[in-house]
């Protein structure tokens, strides 16, 4: 099978605040926004480094770019480093809970999907189990959750995984 080159979708672009994990729970909170316990913990871990006044793009590599079996973190995170794209803080996740849902554009296989996984570096959770936190893009979702982080893990079609790309200024 040919390689084939990921075609991410950008979804915004920031200039990071550095805004710290626990500023992030208060302010989703204060917006009404529902936050998981996982994700809280994960959120006020030692270690969670914003990307603290750098701009770059949040992007999204849509599920739909991979075969069934190879939708896996493993392979996401393969293609967006070919891609020359990088690992996000958790604080992307925080900046895409806050942003309404973009606009779906159906071109093809580029569909944004519904939920994304932020491909940060996983953080353990109290248990010791490594933890991604999600968005579900649905408008009627006011959720910031955590996924286990297994790396061969098939994901469904309609995840996605989002990365940043830095923009020189």
């Amino acid at each position: 099978m040919p390689k084939t080159q990921v075609k991410p979708i950008v979804l915004c672009t920031v200039t990071s605040e550095g805004t710290s994990g626990e500023t992030c729970i208060e302010r989703l909170e204060s917006a009404d926004y529902k936050l998981s316990d996982n994700a809280v913990e994960v959120l006020r871990a030692p270690g969670v480094i914003p990307n603290a006044c750098t701009t770059y793009q949040i992007v999204v590599i849509p599920g739909t770019q991979f075969s069934d079996e190879n939708r896996t973190q493993k392979k996401a995170l393969e293609k967006a480093t070919a891609a020359g794209l990088q690992q996000p803080s958790p604080e992307a996740a925080c900046i895409l809970r806050e942003l309404s849902a973009p606009e779906q554009e159906e071109e093809g296989d580029t569909t944004i999907h519904q939920r994304l996984i932020i491909m940060h570096t996983p953080i353990k959770d109290r248990n010791e189990h490594p933890r991604l936190l999600g968005v579900n893009l649905d408008p009627k979702s006011r959720h910031l959750y955590t996924y286990l982080s297994e790396p061969e893990q098939k994901r469904p079609r309609h995840f996605g995984f989002v990365f940043i790309r830095q923009i020189e200024l």
